[in-house]
């Protein structure tokens, strides 16, 4: 859901090609004839450990190890040998056939520098200055010998388990250590023949295991020299039974595809979009029950539901459609799981099957998915494709699926749903449908569509947290494969270039680079453009799209909108997530939380090596929010220690990157928003995939979310130039203002693209066709000294809101007597800070109104109180009203019956009946105790009128203590006879 230009291939092969140089301009004076096999494993850095792989205990790896070591010796041999992973993913059987295993295998031999930097005369290197000398009688390299064989994906599942083998994926580069015959136990205490003087005598194996789980295959090779090795490798297998696999005809559901009828070219400056290319969507269609409860299999009244931002098409429609190798479905959040919510009574429900029931409006749902397909020569990451090629292909399909209800016989319109992306395609979709209709005036692009609801979809841009871009950029020069691939196919693809405000764009020195930061266009209501073309030219296509003056946005229907990122200025979320670790909390409970302040350190992640008994610092992963508005600072460090032979030779990667933010409406990182646990992501990824290089992890911090929509991008808003981690009043938003009819936001942030028993309660009413209001619940809090004496100098603050132009300040206060000195207001009238003359000694209250040309906002409030003179008070209370309650005992003496308290107010007049804080919500606790101290009652009352029966209390005297919800306390004897 759920992540900008960074380290581009190209940029990747310039690092690799200058450390190339560095290693091997260093050996123009040293003898090469040793060097037989062309491999020289310095010139990389060795996350996969493969100099002392098959040495280790462990002596285990899986697809991901073999990746990273595939990747390790293609670049040690200056790319002369082996395959660049990504083309021999492109060998590997299709995630499709389900049950289908393909087996790697690499036998090679490779060389290292015979160099020790700690005492150069036990090696044969000696290093003058920048080039290195052969030590007389030594060889100045080692040659080191590596076998390995590895399922190529991680996560497989079916009845049957089949194995495959075959010579694209046999690597044997060894000089010496020629495989004779080889052998493999798939976990089933049975050795099968695979290999033999050159031939696999076994090129499919058919295993049927009868339990999940991790299963460990152990290879065991025969050289040609007589010797042997065996190694081990893991995958994970999901035995499916009947009960797992997907009936249409039960589940009500059928399954299609749409091919576009409509091309889009990416932009001309892409080298990858050479030609016009038409779309591909896969669909589900969940049909609607009738009153019986039974699926009628016929498209009647469709709600079209559109999955967002999904690099790879990772995220399937059900966890049953899970076929990526690397994922399991305990891991796979499918569209269904993300279309959920939890009540009151914590009861799960499913928001496509409550959508299906005829008291919810008997809807067809229809789920779309944005494959990975094919044109020609190209594949196409469906999930994070250019958006305006998307939003094409789902123009085509609206054309498709009104033509089909209406030979259905039905006249319903659409409802469209577009959860993040989705709200990006949809919204380009429909403005696009409109204009070809006014262009045309065919009938066939009329979308017929009477409510589009946008959820949490960026308006105006996405947030992945820079420190992160920068932290994964770094590992990925350093050759990790999974950092490469989440730059280069996630942060690199086209839609995210497209919607990232902060865009990591390289670095000068140890400062990052400006030019893709801080993103905004005229188009979007700025008064510049910035960031980089992708983010320009998008947004600009984007607002352009559409009927003239609309911004883009579709016109002949209602629009409404859910954001999850608060309107309140809120930091505050509920974090599932445990305080110190990545996995969630027992029982799926929920903590309270807050987004990372400025600056803060977000994660450190530090690797360890034990190397003969000391444990060596091996790797740091350090990243950090953004600084505030005009503000400098660390962002991410980066630390890989390289290991030869247990001890550190030759190079250290430490790198530490600085930014300064430039972007005027704050840091993207903690303003209110829906949120994204980017560092928790990051830390699973990295935790439980450690390179072979290391012992172990330590997570030595951890804020697991950021914002990731920020509100104001969520809503839309026409003139977005403000800091956007204001609260936002919506009595002061003007009629157009943003884009939306109504929409619906929390008072705290909620998880990207989340529904909320609330928010769903509010969708299905604007489904049902009855128009819903726009939430409020900004009340910023004043905040002054609440206790001063007569003729005090005193200031008073309220926070600013978000379009407020002035802000009103009222004084009350009730005086009872003919000679006062009134309290006044010196200076500051009109702005969000006054200063005022303490008057008379009374309690009143400071008000303060928000203001602008659109309308008036909410009030806020602070009881304040005056005394005589300095020392007259009680030392500086919270709340100088708490001795403003009364508490009263009846009947008092009591001869055992009921026991009424009542807490009473005594404020004085409230100038706005809204703000009287005795109408917040009431928590009292009531206790009772004896003369000895000891508690002989507790309870907890919703009332300030208690009643208590049963006490049992013998003859005596007792004292009542009552604590209100924001802890006022106050006591008072009860005589039982």
């Amino acid at each position: 859901m759920c992540f900008s230009i960074l380290l581009t291939q190209v940029h990747a092969q310039k690092e690799s090609q200058e450390s190339k140089i560095s290693i091997d301009s260093m050996l123009v004076n040293i003898d090469k004839s040793t060097f037989t096999s062309g491999i020289l494993y310095d010139r990389v850095t060795d996350w996969a450990a493969l100099a002392s792989f098959n040495d280790d205990a462990k002596n285990v790896s899986n697809s991901k190890h073999f990746e990273q070591a595939l990747h390790e010796l293609y670049k040690a041999s200056n790319q002369q040998k082996f395959i660049y992973y990504k083309d021999l993913r492109k060998k590997y059987t299709k995630n499709k056939q389900q049950g289908v295993v393909d087996i790697g295998i690499l036998n090679a031999s490779f060389h290292q520098l015979n160099y020790n930097q700690e005492n150069e005369s036990k090696g044969g290197l000696l290093k003058k200055g920048a080039k290195f000398e052969s030590i007389k009688g030594k060889s100045p390299f080692v040659e080191k010998h590596l076998f390995l064989v590895s399922p190529l994906r991680g996560y497989i599942k079916g009845q049957t388990i089949t194995y495959k083998f075959n010579d694209s994926f046999l690597f044997d580069v060894a000089t010496t250590k020629k495989i004779v015959s080889l052998t493999v136990d798939f976990d089933t205490n049975k050795k099968y023949a695979i290999y033999k003087n050159g031939v696999f005598t076994t090129k499919t194996i058919q295993i049927d295991y009868t339990k999940s789980g991790y299963k460990t295959l152990a290879s065991t090779v025969v050289y040609a020299d007589s010797t042997q090795q065996t190694t081990k490798a893991k995958l994970h297998v999901k035995v499916l039974d009947a009960t797992m696999m997907r009936d249409p005809i039960v589940d009500g559901t059928k399954d299609s595809i749409h091919d576009s009828t409509i091309a889009f070219q990416g932009y001309s400056y892409d080298e990858n979009e050479t030609t016009p290319i038409y779309g591909k969507l896969e669909y589900r269609i969940f049909y609607h029950k009738d009153s019986n409860g039974a699926y009628e299999r016929r498209l009647l009244k469709p709600i079209v539901i559109i999955d967002g931002f999904d690099p790879g098409d990772l995220r399937k429609i059900q966890d049953v459609d899970n076929n990526n190798p690397n994922i399991s479905d305990e891991d796979h959040d499918s569209i269904e799981e993300m279309m959920e919510y939890v009540d009151s009574e914590n009861r799960r429900h499913y928001i496509i099957e409550e959508l299906r029931k005829p008291e919810n409006g008997g809807y067809d749902v229809i789920i779309i998915n944005h494959p990975n397909y094919t044109r020609g020569a190209k594949t196409i990451n469906g999930g994070a494709d250019y958006i305006e090629r998307n939003g094409r292909a789902h123009a085509s399909f609206y054309k498709e699926l009104n033509a089909t209800i209406l030979a259905n016989g039905s006249s319903e319109e659409l409802v469209i749903v577009g959860p993040s992306m989705g709200g990006q395609v949809s919204r380009y979709a429909l403005a696009y449908m409109e204009q070809k209709y006014e262009e045309t005036n065919d009938v066939q692009w009329q979308h017929h569509v009477r409510l589009w609801v946008s959820i949490d979809s960026p308006h105006l841009g996405a947030n992945v947290p820079l420190g992160t871009q920068s932290l994964l950029n770094m590992a990925a020069e350093t050759g990790v494969v999974e950092a490469i691939g989440f730059v280069e196919g996630l942060l690199g693809s086209p839609a995210a270039k497209q919607q990232l405000i902060e865009q990591y764009n390289g670095y000068s020195g140890s400062n990052l680079k400006q030019d893709h930061l801080n993103a905004k266009t005229i188009s979007q209501g700025y008064s510049e453009n910035r960031g980089s073309q992708f983010f320009i030219d998008f947004y600009d296509n984007l607002y352009a799209n559409g009927l003239d003056n609309s911004r883009g946005y579709p016109q002949n229907l209602r629009k409404i909108a859910i954001a999850n990122g608060s309107i309140t200025g809120s930091k505050k979320y509920k974090n599932p997530f445990k305080s110190n670790w990545y996995t969630l909390n027992e029982n799926n409970g929920l903590r309270d939380d807050t987004y990372p302040d400025s600056k803060e350190k977000v994660l450190d992640i530090t690797g360890v090596k034990v190397v003969l008994g000391p444990r060596i610092i091996g790797a740091r992963l350090h990243s950090y929010a953004m600084p505030e508005f005009s503000g400098s600072g660390l962002l991410a460090r980066f630390y890989k220690l390289k290991l030869a032979w247990a001890i550190p030779i030759v190079s250290t990667y430490d790198k530490h990157l600085f930014v300064t933010n430039n972007n005027s409406r704050g840091n993207m990182d903690n303003v209110s928003g829906g949120w994204f646990a980017t560092q928790q992501q990051v830390a699973k990824t990295t935790i439980e995939n450690m390179p072979s290089v290391l012992s172990w992890y330590e997570l030595r911090k951890i804020s697991h979310a950021n914002s990731f929509i920020a509100t104001p991008s969520s809503l839309g808003f026409k003139n977005p130039d403000f800091k956007w981690g204001e609260p936002i009043d919506t009595n002061l938003l003007c009629d157009d203002e943003i884009p939306f009819d109504t929409f619906f936001a929390p008072k705290d942030n909620e998880r990207h693209t989340s529904f909320t028993e609330t928010s769903v309660n509010w969708l299905f009413e604007e489904l049902a066709g009855n128009e819903q209001s726009i939430p409020n619940y900004t009340n910023p809090t004043i905040t002054g000294d609440p206790e001063v004496y007569t003729g005090q100098t005193v200031t008073y603050t309220i926070p600013k809101v978000a379009k407020a132009t002035s802000y009103t300040w009222d004084l009350d206060f009730n005086y009872n007597t003919i000679n006062y000195t009134p309290w006044s207001i010196i200076s500051g009238q009109g702005t969000t800070s006054i200063t005022v003359s303490a008057g008379s000694p009374i309690i009143g209250y400071i008000s303060c109104r928000p203001k602008n040309s659109c309308g008036t906002g909410q009030l806020s409030y602070k009881a304040v109180r005056s005394y005589n003179s300095v020392g007259d008070g009680d030392g500086g209370d919270d709340d100088p009203c708490d001795n403003n309650y009364k508490l009263s005992i009846s009947p008092n003496p009591n001869k055992g019956g009921v026991l009424t308290l009542t807490l009473a107010p005594d404020y004085p007049t409230d100038p706005c009946d809204d703000i009287n804080p005795f109408k917040q919500q009431i928590k009292n606790t009531v206790e009772i105790y004896d003369i000895y101290g000891s508690k002989k009652y507790s309870g907890i009352y919703n009332s300030n009128e208690i009643f208590i029966t049963g006490l049992r209390l013998k003859m005596g005297v007792y004292v009542v203590h009552l604590t209100t919800a924001n802890g006022v306390k106050k006591e008072k004897k009860l005589m039982i006879e």
